[in-house]
């Protein structure tokens, strides 16, 4: 994986995230590298160690195959939720923090079609928001869609379909 400078990735609780800084401190374990990534949502700054890279999920922002599954998996009629409040909820979040870009597309289309029958609660419009905003930032990314408004129409798109 591509650690250098103004390189982006993808953080599973915070989406897209682009590497501004590497620097070692000195622990007393010895010397540790650590990467630091401005969050592109919050413009918030986060330090991970850069041997905690795959402990923390960090991954490339998808290839052609992985934007392909994306777009599918919106295209798709949505899996049955449970009905109850709590449990719907709960999966949304387990789906959101899983990093997946396939489980937050389920998440997004799931919760939009729920939006077009009835009322969402505020919560689960809240998770529908910060996992599209996710998949807007990644897709925004890959060279095939190149920006945020076209990754906007493409997801819409798609939800509409």
């Amino acid at each position: 994986m591509d650690l250098t400078v103004g390189h982006a990735l993808i953080h599973p609780r915070h989406g897209l995230v682009t590497i501004t800084g590497r620097s070692t401190r000195t622990t007393p374990a010895g010397d540790v590298e650590f990467l630091t990534l401005t969050v592109r949502a919050s413009a918030m700054d986060i330090q991970i160690p850069v041997a905690n890279v795959e402990l923390v999920g960090l991954r490339k922002v998808v290839d052609d195959e992985g934007l392909q599954t994306i777009l599918d998996t919106l295209s798709r009629p949505p899996t049955d939720d449970p009905p109850n409040w709590s449990r719907r909820f709960k999966n949304y979040e387990t789906k959101l923090g899983s990093g997946d870009p396939r489980q937050i597309a389920e998440l997004v289309r799931s919760i939009s079609d729920r939006q077009r029958a009835r009322k969402v609660s505020a919560g689960e419009k809240r998770l529908f928001l910060s996992g599209r905003e996710m998949l807007v930032n990644e897709l925004s990314q890959h060279p095939g869609v190149g920006d945020v408004e076209k990754a906007e129409r493409l997801i819409e798109e798609k939800l509409s379909s």
